[in-house]
């Protein structure tokens, strides 16, 4: 037996005397509908729609920044690590805590459709680690970093006007976040020459 779909309609210029008008449709012949994919029968009218049924990307989306957000914890873990390592005087474990930030914001950068905020900051980050070519960072530079993957783990979905601060926080802190190349890129973008 084909789900009904009810029509309710309620008026009154009284609010003691209502008078309420109801329709009943059972099939999508009775409403003109001749699509298949449009089927009256899976209609809930109880419990609701569910929002899942319109966007369905949602689950993936959650799955994605869960994802994303996993992987900015691990690198900040790794940081805080690093920093640790650099204060006990063990600079070896601080640079190796230092690379695999680096493969952690490697991997988070696949992720870097969730927005353009997330993309800006792993990719400054991961420019940032890749200039040091090999060098130390300092503490300063660590904690910097760390600071700027917390906060946008935070805030994954914030706009340019929050993200560029934090990308100059890098900077400031002596790390190159633009990385190689975007010199001669720039220059050859404003039309002057590239040697």
């Amino acid at each position: 037996m084909p789900a009904a779909l009810r029509l309710v309609r309620s008026s009154s210029q009284d609010p003691g005397n209502e008078t309420t008008t109801s329709t009943e449709i059972t099939s999508t012949s009775t409403l003109g509908i001749e699509d298949p994919a449009v089927n009256v029968q899976s209609a809930r009218t109880a419990e609701g729609i569910d929002i899942s049924e319109f966007y369905p990307a949602t689950a993936e989306l959650q799955s994605r920044l869960a994802g994303a957000l996993d992987l900015l914890r691990r690198a900040t873990t790794r940081l805080e690590a690093a920093i640790e390592a650099l204060r006990s005087s063990e600079k070896i474990e601080a640079d190796d805590e230092l690379q695999k930030t680096l493969g952690d914001l490697q991997e988070a950068f696949c992720l870097r459709d969730l927005s353009d905020g997330y993309a800006v900051v792993v990719n400054a980050s991961t420019n940032a680690i890749r200039s040091l070519h090999g060098k130390a960072a300092s503490e300063q530079q660590l904690l910097a970093l760390a600071y700027v993957l917390r906060t946008v783990r935070q805030r994954p979905f914030m706009g340019m006007d929050k993200v560029l601060p934090l990308v100059e926080k890098l900077d400031d802190a002596g790390w190159d976040s633009e990385g190689e190349g975007f010199d001669a890129l720039a220059d050859w973008l404003n039309g002057d020459r590239v040697s």
